[in-house]
Parts: C-alpha cells; structure tokens; sequence
C-alpha cells in the first residue's frame, strides 16, 4: 500500500506527469519511489500497445545496466566475507599489462580494457570461462585506474572473479541477493519495446531480441516498480526488511566515487563527480546523489538516490528515450525522476514553469554503402581465426556480393574507401566492423578504444570455389 504522504504529493502533479509521457512519446511507464521508511509505486499508459493492455506496478522492464549495483552489491558481500578485497590484484587472465587490475577497477570502469562488445554480444561460445581464457589474447587500451573507460565485458569478467573465488556459480551468488531482497526471477508480464511509428502517429510492439548467454548478468533482470523499491533500500540502508545485508563499510565502498567521468546526460543542476561500484556517483546540491541509467534494446530504466535524505527515485519505461546534452531536462526518464526528488526532498534540480518541450528526433542519415561483389573479391572468401576473438568467416551473401559472420553477428561488406572493408550489421542500430587486408590476414577494429586484431587465414578453404568447410562460430 502507498505511503500517504507520498501520494499527496504524486497526485497533485499527476498532470504534470501525464504531459511528460505525453510529449516525449511514452507508450507507458511505472515509478519506485522510496523516503525513508515510506514507499509508493504507481503506472500509466500502455505496456503493450498492440494488445491494448495497461502498464501496472506488477509490469516487469529489463534493467539493463541498472543490474550493475546489484553485481557490485554482490561483490561487497563477498568483501565483507573476507573472501577477497576491493584493492588486490585479479587480473591473470588480463594481457600482461593488465594483470593488477583488481575488482574495484573492473566494477568502476577504469580498469582501462575496452567493452569489446563485438565478442560479448555476438560471440557463439557463451562461457565465463571462455571468456576468460579469450581476455588474455586482447588489449588493453589504457592504464589501470588512469581514466574511466565504460567496460561491460569487465562486470562479466568480475562475476567469473567471484565465481572462482567462492567457487559458487556466479548464477547462485546473484539469485540468493535477489531472493533476499525479494525480487523474483521469471515472474509476472515483462513489457515489450514499442517503436514510434510517425507515418501512423501510433506506437508500435518491437522485437524484444535475445539476449546471448554471455551477457546475460547484466541485461537479462527484468523487475517491476514494486522490486525496485527493494533495490533501492537495499542500496540506501543495506537492509532488505528486517535483515541486514550490506553494512556501512560496505555502503560506503559502492558509493566512494572511484574515476572521474566525462559530462554526461544528466540535469546540469546534478554535478556529477565519478563513478563508484555500479553507480555514477555526483551531487544535487549539497546531496550526495548515486544514479543509473540502463537499458535493453528500447527499453530504459533510471534510478537516483539520495543517501542523505533516504530518498529513492526509479522509472521504468517501454520505449527509447533519447537524450539531449543541451536540453534543460536531458530526457524523459530525467525529467520524471528529478522532478520527484523535488517534490518530495525540497530539492530544486528541474526548471521551474512547465515541463520544456523534447527534443525533436533526428533523422538517422544512412551511410553510402558501395556493395562489394563476390565476384570482384573472391580471394577474401575464407575463414580467419584469432586466439581471442575467434573466427571470421567471408563468404558469398544476397545477390552474390560478399558478406561476413562472426558468430551472431551476420553483415554484408561494403567499401567505404579504397583500402578498408566494413560489414554493417542486419540488426537496426548494430555494430560495424572495419576491415584491411594484410596478406593472407584481416585487420579487424573489433573496438574502437585499440588498433585492429590480425584474423589469421586458416586451413580448410576450398581455393577453387570459395567455400568454408569450417562451422564459422567463434570456437
């Protein structure tokens, strides 16, 4: 049951709200709020438009990177144990150069190796331990702790860590978290992603995607407003009802701001200061403040909180919400949760008068993209492997011009200079991979943070046709 004072103060501005959702396009969206001892949790709009069915406090949203916090709280408890330390070195299965990173810096993104998403989303072997033993066959493109370089191939690494310290599966030590605080995987109507659709001026149901096994520690969390008000307890006071499960030390270390960040897109009146363990750590005022954002595919989620106050603001919502560095409010899921944080602490983070109109979207410009004929290349037809990232594999595509796999990613190359070679992903908004020749070698940009990786030719291509008797996974 909602807090009384809490609704007292939602309900005198739920027009203002419902003009947010309005003009930013939100098909629906559910809110988490925590104060101190009260909490409120509430719904508007639609969580499927197709089905015309309403958004409840019961609806289920990918976290996305919000399951950050939840990894890092993880680690703490292990800390707490004695089962390790924050400052240690746990790198070995890092290049050389990387091998003191400890577990803070890979939980606060300045252990200076690259996300290397290409591997962790599309990679066909979806192992911890595979990943493991692949890190040591890549680069790092920065010092330990010298600068903040967001790495979520780094938070799976460090559940591997905690795996293999604990010698629990990393799966186990999440879900007794999870259980503790009462959040339950797998349970209730997760809402799907909507599109927006400006020749029809509705919103429509999009594919929600697969997650790969890899990448399921940090996006596969679905929770609905009501378990994020656990989450957010659990993060301001350590406990989960009764129980107590992260002391203050424990607090303290997620949230002592670890590296300084970059400007990033959030109201200009909260000051950011640097990232801690799973939480971008800043001030509102005179407040300290932790917030998060995360998202999976066209969905989005938002959570700040005030230790301070023992205040706590989540938004979850089913569609994209872009962002703007130079607009007052930066976005919806912004202009919701800060404009909570007011009502209920006093604060003054948001614009006073009425909500500012968003931004218009802009239009995606498509590359030129100049197909490259099977035909005119066929010299490239083959299979190219890597310790680390695996196999390539350049083969014939649609109308005969050439195309590339590598794992779950499937592209078509096309030549956007003389010398280099890009396959641009099937999938809306996928990732690109340029390419050079190097004798019987690709040079593959498998990040844009670190020079190429050379792709070896391998044995077991057929000269004559083209053809690859290789299964063309990463193996």
């Amino acid at each position: 049951m909602n807090d009384p004072r809490i609704d007292a103060a939602i309900d005198d501005r739920l027009h203002i709200l419902n003009r947010l959702a309005s003009t930013w396009r939100i098909p629906g969206f559910s809110l988490a709020i925590t104060y101190g001892a009260d909490a409120a949790t509430y719904a508007w709009g639609m969580r499927d438009a197709g089905r015309r069915l309403p958004m409840t406090v019961a609806t289920r949203v990918p976290l996305g990177s919000l399951s950050k916090a939840l990894i890092a709280a993880v680690a703490a408890q292990r800390v707490a144990e004695q089962v390790t330390d924050w400052s240690s070195a746990v790198g070995s299965f890092l290049p050389a150069s990387h091998r003191d990173v400890s577990l803070a810096h890979m939980l606060s993104h300045s252990s200076g190796m690259p996300s290397y998403d290409l591997l962790l989303h599309h990679t066909a072997d979806g192992t911890r331990a595979a990943l493991l033993d692949r890190l040591r066959h890549l680069a790092g493109a920065r010092a330990p702790g010298a600068s903040y370089l967001y790495s979520n191939i780094m938070f799976i690494a460090a559940c591997g860590v905690l795996e293999d310290l604990t010698g629990l599966p990393w799966e186990r030590q999440f879900e007794d978290l999870l259980r503790a605080i009462g959040v339950e995987e797998g349970g209730g109507e997760t809402a799907p992603p909507h599109l927006w659709d400006d020749e029809r001026g509705v919103f429509v149901v999009g594919d929600p995607g697969q997650i790969p096994p890899l990448a399921r520690p940090i996006s596969a969390l679905a929770c609905d407003s009501r378990e994020m008000v656990a989450i957010m307890r659990l993060h301001l006071f350590g406990t989960a009802g009764p129980a107590r499960l992260l002391g203050e030390d424990a607090l303290a270390a997620l949230r002592r701001s670890r590296i300084p960040v970059p400007a990033v897109g959030y109201p200009a009146s909260a000051t950011v200061t640097g990232y801690g363990l799973g939480w971008v750590t800043g001030l509102l005022g005179e407040h300290e403040l932790l917030l998060h954002a995360g998202s999976v595919g066209d969905t989005r989620g938002m959570t700040a909180l005030l230790p301070g106050l023992g205040a706590g603001v989540s938004l979850l919502c089913n569609t994209d919400c872009h962002h703007s560095l130079v607009h007052p409010e930066c976005c919806f899921p912004c202009a919701v949760v800060f404009r909570v944080i007011d009502w209920l602490c006093g604060t003054r983070s948001m614009p006073p008068g009425e909500p500012a109109p968003p931004p218009g979207r802009t239009s995606d410009v498509p590359p030129v993209v100049r197909p490259v004929p099977a035909a005119a290349e066929r010299d490239l037809v083959g299979s190219y492997a890597h310790p680390g990232f695996g196999t390539i594999t350049v083969a014939p595509a649609d109308d005969d011009r050439l195309g590339l796999r590598y794992g779950r990613f499937q592209g078509l190359l096309t030549r956007q200079r003389p010398d280099t070679l890009t396959a641009f992903s099937r999938e809306r908004d996928g990732p690109v991979l340029p390419l050079r020749r190097a004798g019987r070698s690709l040079l593959a940009r498998m990040d844009p943070s670190v020079p190429s990786f050379p792709f070896t030719r391998t044995d077991g291509t057929n000269r004559r046709d083209g053809t690859d008797r290789t299964d063309g996974t990463a193996g």
